[in-house]
């Protein structure tokens, strides 16, 4: 007899633990007794060779596993291949309650009884009685009795489908709701409420008709009862129907588009444990009027409230640091917008098209506004400004834009469009092609000292634009950076600039004299310059007269005009 085996760690090539000697002599039983062996918990056993028994019972013995981990192989004899996990005699008593087993080859029970797999993991043995002579030992004429039917143990990559209680939501009725559900752990936890529960599950697809959706915290399945801690990418992508969706507390992951382009979706709360709304996670979601970010979220990565068009206002946690670019484009209902603290940069397209989006706060100390953030953002007026930035900034009038000190870099377009009406550009500031292009409300402009380039197209179309002050930093104005300017009727070129751009001038038709202070400029920095402005005369320091005859001639800036001494 062996009593039990619990905690227990068998490997052998060959005999491992026998309570008779002639088991012990065949030198191929893993576990085996003339009479009873007692519970085997906890315990591995693992056996290589040829022929192998990995348990045996005699007729009047039985056996009885809770768990642990047991397998046979056949490694010597390729041709024989007749080893098998277990070898019960008729008459024994066989009971498995849990743990994992394999075999190679599949053969799981020695014959002759009959025996079937249940999910691919155990095998019973039929009560039918076997009237032959046996065989290996076996007696004729007994019975086996069989082992209770065992719910196997829950894998990782499980799945399952599950339809969900519905409710009729305020607008519309239940419906039928449906999960797909993947076990993504094993490993028991419990629930808000301290029940225990078999692990952890994602919800990989949610299918409804109803109006109104309820993911509950907890999913139970023919494999157990799990914790819903994540919603994959896709999941409801789609959806028509649903108006609102409750999302557990237990929930920590929500993938990329999970909820993208469900268009009758009006309100949502993302849970506190969410620390990142993926990209395009409600993208498209042209219903969306309301969105509740409760947690610590550090991340709204792009476009994951793209084209939002009935989105009017979103508070955006003071734990994110990292708003990805289009993250609220085409969120044409969206009114104000708060930057938190740690955000450094407001990224390209980040409010894109957002056309009635009139104020603007900056918490923090940004450092770059990329390209394209606030084009198209018609009705953009101002941006208020806290903390650590200039003075200046936190005197600025409501209609203008001041731009917080702290920032170095301007991208392309990155205020094109917009509807304010001045805007200061601070010190130091790198900026890219068509900054304020067709901001057609725009009346002053200042640059402050430090700026060295106004690039291509940085006020073209700015029709209502006056005033424009150039500091003396500056030393390129690229291409059309004042066309399309016809309110503007003076510009002052300072002594560092020692270029202009084609087209500089094209379209500002009250710009009838120039005045250019610099003393750097050649033919070739100047080549078009004056291409299709209504320039006339073009003023220079005295000492320049004769070599600037010859700079500012029609076959070099594109336009007869007089020279004279400022």
């Amino acid at each position: 007899t062996i009593g039990s085996i619990t905690n227990a760690s068998f490997s052998a090539l060959g005999s491992g633990v026998c309570a008779d000697s002639k088991y012990a002599a065949n030198k191929r039983y893993g576990i085996a007794s003339a009479g009873e062996i007692g519970n085997i918990s906890n315990t591995s056993l693992a056996m290589e060779g040829d022929n192998n028994r990995g348990i045996r019972v005699n007729a009047s013995g039985s056996v009885a596993i809770s768990s642990g981990t047991f397998s046979v192989k056949d490694t010597l004899d390729a041709t024989a291949n007749e080893s098998v996990l277990f070898f019960i005699e008729d008459g024994a008593t066989f009971s498995i309650t849990g743990g994992s087993f394999s075999s190679d080859p599949k053969a799981y029970l020695k014959s002759p009884y009959d025996s079937k797999l249940i999910n691919s993991m155990y095998w019973v043995i039929d009560t039918t009685t076997d009237s032959g002579s046996g065989s290996g030992g076996n007696g004729g004429g007994g019975t086996v009795t069989p082992p209770a039917p065992v719910t196997p143990p829950t894998e990782v990559g499980d799945k399952g489908t599950v339809e969900l209680p519905t409710t009729p939501g305020e607008s519309g009725t239940a419906g039928s709701t449906t999960v797909d559900v993947t076990v993504t752990d094993n490993t028991a936890t419990t629930d808000s409420k301290g029940n225990k529960v078999d692990g952890s599950v994602s919800i990989d697809k949610i299918e409804t008709t109803g109006t109104a959706v309820a993911i509950p915290e907890t999913i139970t399945t023919d494999k157990g009862t799990f914790l819903v801690t994540s919603i994959p990418a896709g999941a409801m992508e789609g959806n028509a129907t649903a108006a609102t969706v409750a999302i557990p507390e237990s929930v920590t992951t929500i993938g990329e588009g999970a909820f993208s382009n469900c268009t009758a979706l009006t309100t949502v709360t993302v849970p506190a444990g969410v620390t990142e709304i993926a990209f395009g996670t409600f993208a498209g979601c042209t219903n969306l009027e309301t969105v509740e970010i409760q947690g610590e979220v550090t991340q709204i990565a792009s476009n994951a409230f793209s084209g939002c068009e009935s989105l009017t206002e979103v508070s955006i946690p003071e734990t994110v640091t990292t708003i990805g670019s289009g993250a609220f484009s085409g969120c044409s209902n969206l009114t104000s917008a708060s930057i938190p603290v740690g955000v450094a940069t407001i990224e390209a397209n980040t409010f894109a098209n957002c056309s009635n989006l009139s104020t603007v706060e900056v918490k923090g100390e940004l450092t770059e506004i990329a390209a394209d953030a606030f084009n198209g953002c018609t009705s953009l007026t101002s941006m208020t400004v806290a903390g650590t930035v200039k003075p200046m900034a936190t005197r600025a009038a409501s209609s203008a834009l001041v731009i917080p000190a702290s920032v170095t870099k301007i991208g392309d377009r990155a205020f094109k469009g917009t509807g304010i009406t001045s805007v200061t550009v601070p010190s130091g500031v790198k900026m890219g092609t068509g900054v304020f292009r067709d901001c057609k409300q725009l009346t002053k402009a200042a640059v402050a000292k430090g700026v060295k380039t106004l690039g291509s197209y940085t006020f073209k179309g700015c029709s209502a634009l006056k005033s424009v002050t150039i500091p003396g930093t500056v030393t390129k104005i690229e291409r059309s950076a004042f066309s399309g300017c016809k309110s503007l009727a003076k510009v002052t070129i300072p002594k560092s600039v020692t270029s202009i751009g084609k087209n500089a001038l094209y379209g500002a038709t009250k710009v009838k004299t120039l005045t250019v202070n610099s003393k750097k400029l050649t033919k070739s920095g100047v080549k078009g310059a004056l291409a299709g402005s209504k320039v006339t005369t073009v003023k220079v320091p005295k000492s320049m007269l004769k070599s600037y005859a010859k700079v500012f001639a029609k076959s070099v800036v594109g336009k007869t005009v007089k020279v004279r001494a400022i």
